[in-house]
């Protein structure tokens, strides 16, 4: 059976990290085929959507995911919906977009923690310069 590495750096086999994972599915009777989400296509022409994924007949029984590549919003949103429309198809998503949204930004992932009582460092997230300006000048004091 094959299965999708899905990674930022289809070209280079995903990095260490990804040979690393082909190696481990190999040892497990599994093909690893490394795969960038931007490669994919959402087809919404037809009744039935669907979404093809490259070196893919069908749509796996379950995909990796390694990493998604920087993006614009719409792109990084285009990768990531691809991400939740394969899980609404069946397809079950190892690291799904659901994980990547709250753990992919120190913000949220603090925020989390924080809201189940899991001791993080204090952290502050701002746009503005001012804002951090002032909270710089209040933690020096």
């Amino acid at each position: 059976m094959r299965v999708p590495i899905i990674t930022d750096e289809a070209a280079q086999q995903g990095g260490w990290h990804g040979i690393a994972l082909s190696q481990a599915f190999a040892h497990r009777g599994y093909e690893a085929v490394f795969v960038e989400l931007q490669d994919c296509l959402i087809d919404l022409s037809s009744d039935l959507p669907s979404i093809s994924i490259p070196q893919f007949e069908s749509l796996p029984p379950f995909a990796f995911i390694r990493g998604i590549a920087a993006g614009t919003l719409q792109q990084v949103i285009t990768r990531l919906n691809i991400l939740h429309m394969l899980k609404m198809q069946g397809t079950y998503i190892y690291n799904d977009a659901k994980a990547i949204e709250r753990t992919v930004d120190k913000g949220m992932t603090s925020f989390l923690l924080k809201q189940h009582g899991i001791p993080t460092p204090a952290t502050w997230v701002c746009e503005s310069r001012q804002q951090a300006h002032a909270i710089i000048q209040t933690q020096l004091q």
